[in-house]
């Protein structure tokens, strides 16, 4: 059900002889005309020169403002510029469905004919495309200012993380289960800096033997020492070669901390987050995934990123996952191909970032 209240225009002297705003109230309008010329944004005072009060404003208002749209100053607000009886027309006729009253000054007849002044249309034409024209150099002017600030800012912090990250990697460096990956590696985009670290079990066990699936390409891109490869299919056209299935021995992987700093353009803004991942083995696709395990994200600077990251390392540090995955049954292959093969059955235990705030 609609709210009743009232739509306005309103005049403002210093805002030009053909600016109006239409707006909603559910105020009195001498208190409405009283708060818009008490803003600080406006100089002037503002003066109702007309006002319908309706069944339903938000809908009365949203029917004016659609109907108005080629003469809004702003795309952000509430200002048309309009010859004052032609907008009364408008609004009175987007009003009509919600109206219970209406306080508008007689709009005159207009002649049948009105004749067209084409000095007066040149003028107006002119005036539009000047002011567009004004608003898109300002709207670039306000992009390039904003992108030119978020840049700066994300090489301040690439540098801070950077420097705060090796202070972080001497105090940690005792610790036997934590091993910081390659930073940045090559291919990473321009505007995306990331450091990360993987999390291992704390364990003297004999390592699983797991079966993993996939591309030639993938088998080749990590040491392999102690691989089996079991199973290669025939043929295969993709570029990452054939699709193979090979046995190699569980590193006791547990989890993968990620810090990244991030330059995002529309609008420009440098983010930092904090990402805590889950490794698990999946027997059913023969592959290590990871999914969220916790973390902080949209974090104000590099010292809460940084704080986030010692505290998973601390508690980790004090209560590692002893044991990360027991085999409890046989791997199985249900036919020749890579893709019929079963890992093993196995219980593993899943890591969990310590509760962290996020914003």
């Amino acid at each position: 059900m609609g709210k009743y209240g009232l739509i306005y225009i309103a005049h403002n002297p210093r805002d030009g002889k053909d600016t109006f705003k239409v707006g909603k109230t559910e105020r009195d309008i001498a208190g409405r005309m009283a708060e818009l010329t008490a803003s600080t944004s406006n100089l002037g005072q503002y003066s109702s020169l007309a006002y319908f009060v309706v069944s339903d404003i938000h809908a009365a208002e949203r029917a004016c403002h659609l109907r108005l749209a080629q003469y809004r100053i702003q795309e952000n607000r509430e200002f048309f510029e309009i010859e004052i009886n032609l907008l009364l027309r408008v609004v009175q006729e987007q009003v009509s469905p919600y109206l219970a009253q209406s306080l508008a000054p007689e709009i005159p007849e207009m002649p049948e004919e009105e004749p067209l002044d084409p000095t007066t249309l040149s003028e107006r034409i002119k005036k539009k495309r000047d002011r567009v024209q004004m608003e898109a150099e300002t709207k670039k002017a306000q992009e390039e200012e904003a992108k030119e600030s978020a840049t700066k800012l994300f090489h301040e912090w690439t540098t801070e993380l950077t420097e705060k990250m090796e202070k972080v990697k001497r105090e940690f460096a005792g610790v036997p289960f934590i091993r910081w990956m390659k930073a940045d590696p090559e291919g990473s985009p321009k505007n995306y800096t990331f450091i990360k670290l993987r999390l291992y079990a704390d364990t003297q066990d004999q390592p699983a033997r797991l079966l993993f699936r996939g591309y030639e390409s993938w088998f080749l891109t990590e040491d392999r020492k102690g691989a089996t490869v079991l199973a290669r299919s025939s043929s295969s056209n993709d570029k990452r070669g054939p699709l193979m299935v090979w046995e190699e021995d569980d590193d006791h992987r547990v989890a993968q901390i990620e810090v990244h700093v991030k330059l995002d353009s529309q609008p420009w803004k440098t983010i930092v987050n904090v990402f805590g991942r889950a490794i698990s083995y999946y027997p059913s696709a023969c592959v290590w995934t990871d999914w969220s395990a916790g973390g902080a994200g949209l974090l104000y600077n590099v010292d809460e990123a940084i704080d986030c990251l010692v505290a998973i390392l601390a508690n980790y540090s004090v209560n590692p996952i002893r044991v990360a995955r027991k085999i409890t049954g046989p791997a199985t292959k249900r036919g020749p191909s890579p893709d019929k093969f079963w890992g093993p059955e196995i219980q593993q235990q899943v890591f969990r970032c310590p509760r962290l705030n996020s914003r």
